[in-house]
């Protein structure tokens, strides 16, 4: 199994929308073929960041909110 971390991820969205691939391979790999463990750090929800009626918005995601001080 692979780990892999994203750090600024809700940069994502200033790629260009004909990119979704990124979001389709992910989606296989987390769920499909269950090879990869994923960890985004994002300063936005990461269900903002998907794309609009993208099958991976109905992945069993786990969100963990961490907060910083001030």
């Amino acid at each position: 199994m692979t780990r892999l971390a994203f750090i600024h991820f809700d940069r994502v969205v200033h790629r260009d929308p004909t990119g979704i691939d990124l979001f389709a391979s992910l989606r296989d790999l987390i769920m499909t073929k269950r090879k990869l463990v994923a960890v985004f750090q994002s300063r936005r929800p990461f269900v903002e960041l998907l794309p609009r009626d993208h099958p991976l918005s109905h992945v069993d995601i786990k969100t963990v909110e961490l907060v910083g001080e001030p």
